[in-house]
């Protein structure tokens, strides 16, 4: 029962938390650091949190869409035989 419940502490800790763990000076935060940091301890607003989300996504989501027809090329001819 015990490891039950410690596994997915330990996966969260190692996959999900463990830079906000390893880094402790705010001035190496990456981005998303930062705004779980705005998040968790500012408790600041639902709408200011958002709006930080969107400008994080903001650079991923505009490369995808200039390397959109790359990608969906790939995808088209993944396992054609030539």
């Amino acid at each position: 029962m015990l490891l039950a419940q410690y596994a997915p502490c330990q996966q969260h800790l190692l996959l999900g938390g463990w830079p906000l763990v390893a880094i402790t000076s705010k001035e190496n935060y990456v981005v998303t650091q930062g705004l779980a940091d705005v998040q968790g301890g500012y408790h600041a607003s639902p709408p200011i949190v958002m709006a930080g989300a969107t400008l994080v996504m903001l650079p991923t989501v505009i490369m995808f869409l200039l390397a959109q027809r790359y990608f969906v090329e790939g995808v088209a001819t993944t396992g054609m035989k030539n």
